[in-house]
This record gives C-alpha cells, structure tokens and sequence, in this order.
C-alpha cells in the first residue's frame, strides 16, 4: 500500500479476499509512471525500495500487472499452518537440533 501512496498517485484501494486457505491481497493505485517495477534487493546504503522485493520473498506469490491507469500488485499467502517433518531425513539435521532457542543449549 505504500508503493500506492508514494508512486502510484497518492491512493489506491486494497482488497483481501480469502478462498479457501489461500489468502489474496490486490492493492490497486493509479499512477501515470508504470516503467519499472523492480523486484530486487535494494542496496543496504539505500532508504527504502524493499516492499515489492519483501512481498514477493515472503509470500506464496506476487504478481504485477500494468495498467493504462496504473499498477495492481496481487500477493497471496497460505494461511493453513504445515507441520515440520517429524524425523528429518537420515543423515539429515533439523533446524531445531542446533537451535539453542529450541534445545536449550549452546552449540558445540
């Protein structure tokens, strides 16, 4: 929604919509500058310029779409919660076997 705000014409509109598990954010702003939507990291001198990279590493999917009128960016998660595997496959460790939060100790 910021990108909306501060690139996108100063407003926009945002809908959630849930179907099933699947949870689906659409913001739709209207700004005349639609050239160049990076998904990237920006470099860490840089204020700013990680919300598209942020939506598209921490979510089920990001999808761009270019308007005539401006720019809808759709983000859906999975809001169903999967369990860890158990028993990690042998000869494999499981992140909460080296976890001090988790084990209560520290690493050799």
């Amino acid at each position: 929604m910021t990108n909306a705000v501060r690139h996108g014409g100063g407003a926009g509109r945002l809908e959630l919509r849930l179907h099933a598990d699947v949870l689906t954010c659409e913001i739709v702003d209207h700004g005349g500058n639609t050239d160049g939507l990076p998904v990237r990291l920006s470099p860490t001198n840089q204020t700013g310029g990680r919300g598209l990279w942020l939506a598209h590493h921490l979510t089920g999917a990001l999808m761009l779409t270019r308007r005539p009128d401006g720019v809808t960016a759709s983000v859906s998660v999975c809001i169903t919660e999967t369990a860890a595997p158990a028993n990690p496959p042998s000869g494999q460790r499981s992140d909460t076997d080296t976890d001090p939060a988790v084990t209560g100790r520290e690493e050799p």
